[in-house]
Protein backbone atom coordinates (compact mmCIF):
# COMPACT_ATOMS: atom_id res chain seq x y z
CA UNK A 1 0.00 0.00 0.00
CA UNK A 2 1.29 3.30 -0.96
CA UNK A 3 0.95 6.07 1.75
CA UNK A 4 0.71 9.67 0.20
CA UNK A 5 3.83 11.78 1.70
CA UNK A 6 3.54 13.87 4.41
CA UNK A 7 4.12 17.45 3.65
CA UNK A 8 5.57 19.55 6.48
CA UNK A 9 3.47 21.79 8.27
CA UNK A 10 2.80 23.71 11.43
CA UNK A 11 1.43 21.18 12.93
CA UNK A 12 2.94 18.12 12.46
CA UNK A 13 4.81 16.07 15.35
CA UNK A 14 8.47 17.65 15.31
CA UNK A 15 7.80 21.16 14.04
CA UNK A 16 11.00 23.47 14.38
CA UNK A 17 9.34 25.65 16.63
CA UNK A 18 7.72 22.71 19.30
CA UNK A 19 11.63 21.61 19.28
CA UNK A 20 12.83 24.55 20.29
CA UNK A 21 10.00 25.30 22.64
CA UNK A 22 11.17 21.20 24.02
CA UNK A 23 15.12 21.97 24.06
CA UNK A 24 14.54 25.33 26.07
CA UNK A 25 11.68 23.53 28.91
CA UNK A 26 14.61 20.30 28.70
CA UNK A 27 17.56 22.66 29.73
CA UNK A 28 15.58 24.56 32.21
CA UNK A 29 15.06 21.03 33.54
CA UNK A 30 18.92 20.15 33.71
CA UNK A 31 19.37 23.49 35.74
CA UNK A 32 16.83 22.54 38.18
CA UNK A 33 18.72 22.35 41.82
CA UNK A 34 17.84 19.89 44.49
CA UNK A 35 14.81 20.25 45.97
CA UNK A 36 13.11 22.12 43.15
CA UNK A 37 13.94 19.28 40.33
CA UNK A 38 10.72 17.54 40.77
CA UNK A 39 8.41 20.74 40.75
CA UNK A 40 10.75 21.81 37.51
CA UNK A 41 10.06 18.39 36.01
CA UNK A 42 6.24 18.46 36.30
CA UNK A 43 6.05 22.67 35.10
CA UNK A 44 8.20 22.19 31.98
CA UNK A 45 6.66 18.69 30.74
CA UNK A 46 3.31 20.50 31.32
CA UNK A 47 4.31 23.49 28.80
CA UNK A 48 5.72 20.76 26.54
CA UNK A 49 2.70 18.23 26.69
CA UNK A 50 0.19 21.03 25.74
CA UNK A 51 2.16 21.40 21.70
CA UNK A 52 1.72 17.24 22.27
CA UNK A 53 -2.03 18.25 22.74
CA UNK A 54 -2.11 20.47 20.07
CA UNK A 55 -0.31 17.88 17.39
CA UNK A 56 3.27 19.84 17.23
CA UNK A 57 5.60 17.54 18.82
CA UNK A 58 5.19 13.39 19.21
CA UNK A 59 4.19 12.35 22.92
CA UNK A 60 6.63 9.46 23.27
CA UNK A 61 9.67 11.43 22.00
CA UNK A 62 8.63 14.32 24.74
CA UNK A 63 8.30 11.16 27.20
CA UNK A 64 11.62 9.71 26.62
CA UNK A 65 13.22 13.21 26.38
CA UNK A 66 11.90 14.09 30.35
CA UNK A 67 12.45 11.05 31.03
CA UNK A 68 16.02 11.38 30.18
CA UNK A 69 17.27 14.33 31.38
CA UNK A 70 15.14 13.66 34.95
CA UNK A 71 17.11 10.43 35.49
CA UNK A 72 20.24 12.51 34.40
CA UNK A 73 19.73 14.89 37.09
CA UNK A 74 19.16 12.22 39.87
CA UNK A 75 15.27 11.67 39.91
CA UNK A 76 14.28 8.14 40.28
CA UNK A 77 12.00 6.37 37.63
CA UNK A 78 9.18 5.94 39.71
CA UNK A 79 9.28 9.61 40.58
CA UNK A 80 9.41 10.80 36.74
CA UNK A 81 6.76 8.39 35.86
CA UNK A 82 4.05 9.58 38.18
CA UNK A 83 5.15 13.54 37.76
CA UNK A 84 5.27 13.14 33.85
CA UNK A 85 1.68 11.54 34.08
CA UNK A 86 0.30 14.53 36.13
CA UNK A 87 1.77 16.70 33.71
CA UNK A 88 0.80 14.74 30.70
CA UNK A 89 -2.85 14.83 32.03
CA UNK A 90 -3.08 18.79 32.43
CA UNK A 91 -1.07 19.51 29.32
CA UNK A 92 -3.17 17.08 27.37
CA UNK A 93 -5.99 19.49 28.10
CA UNK A 94 -5.01 22.66 27.56
CA UNK A 95 -3.55 22.00 24.02
CA UNK A 96 -1.21 24.65 22.26
CA UNK A 97 -0.08 25.23 18.33
CA UNK A 98 2.62 26.95 17.02
CA UNK A 99 1.76 30.68 17.40
CA UNK A 100 0.63 31.97 13.96
CA UNK A 101 3.13 34.63 12.02
CA UNK A 102 3.05 38.30 12.77
CA UNK A 103 0.21 39.96 10.74
CA UNK A 104 -1.46 36.98 10.38
CA UNK A 105 -5.18 36.43 10.75
CA UNK A 106 -7.22 34.05 13.00
CA UNK A 107 -7.81 30.61 10.39
CA UNK A 108 -5.49 32.03 7.36
CA UNK A 109 -3.43 29.53 5.36
CA UNK A 110 -0.03 29.56 6.54
CA UNK A 111 1.62 28.32 3.46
Amino acid sequence: MIRPARTAGPDLPGHPYGRRVLAAELAALGRATPGQRNRTLNRTAFKVYRYVAGGVLDEQDVTVAFTTVGLAIGLGRTEIGRTLASARTAGLANPRTVPAAPGMKFGENRS
